[in-house]
C-alpha cells in the first residue's frame, strides 16, 4: 500500500468514496473543493493506493493557527475507507501520513470531528489516541 497526495486523476474515485462517508456532494462542488484542497499551503488530500487497484482510501486535513495559544490546530476533515479493505490498516496508514503533516507544521494538536452514530469510528480514532474533549455546536447558512 502506498499513501501519497491526491492528484487530479484521483478526483472521480474519492468522489465515490465519499459516497461510502454518507456524502453525496455534486461532482461540480466536489471538483471545486478538491482544486481548494490540492491548492492550499493549509490543507492536503491523501489517498492510499496498491497498483492497478481502485483507490483503498481518502483523508482530507487541514491546519489552522490557533488564536489563543502558540501553533496550529491540524483538523481531519474526512477520512474514508472503501468498504472492501477495512480493518486491514488502510485508515491507520492514512491518519500517520496525516499526523506527519500536522507534526512538520508544528501543530499544537490535531482533531477530528465524527457523527454520533458513527461509533466504529469513534472507537478507531480512540485507539489511536484521541479523545473526547469538548461539544461541537453547529449552526447551518447552508440549508
Amino acid at each position: 500500500m502506498n499513501i501519497r497526495e491526491a492528484l487530479p486523476a484521483d478526483a472521480t474515485q474519492i468522489h465515490g468514496l465519499l459516497f461510502e462517508l454518507g456524502h453525496s456532494p455534486s461532482v461540480e462542488t466536489f471538483l471545486k473543493q478538491f482544486a481548494a484542497y490540492r491548492t492550499s499551503e493549509s490543507a492536503r488530500v491523501f489517498v492510499a493506493a496498491e497498483q492497478n487497484s481502485p483507490l483503498l482510501g481518502v483523508l482530507s486535513a487541514c491546519v489552522i493557527p490557533l488564536f489563543h495559544q502558540a501553533g496550529s490546530l491540524g483538523r481531519i476533515t474526512a477520512l474514508v475507507v472503501s468498504s472492501h479493505y477495512r480493518g486491514k490498516g488502510v485508515g491507520s496508514a492514512l491518519l500517520s501520513a496525516a499526523e506527519d503533516w500536522f507534526r512538520s507544521l508544528c501543530c499544537a494538536r490535531a482533531e477530528v470531528v465524527s457523527g454520533d452514530a458513527r461509533l466504529d469510528a469513534h472507537r478507531f480514532y480512540q485507539e489511536r489516541g484521541f479523545a473526547r474533549a469538548s461539544q461541537r455546536f453547529i449552526k447551518r447558512y447552508d440549508s
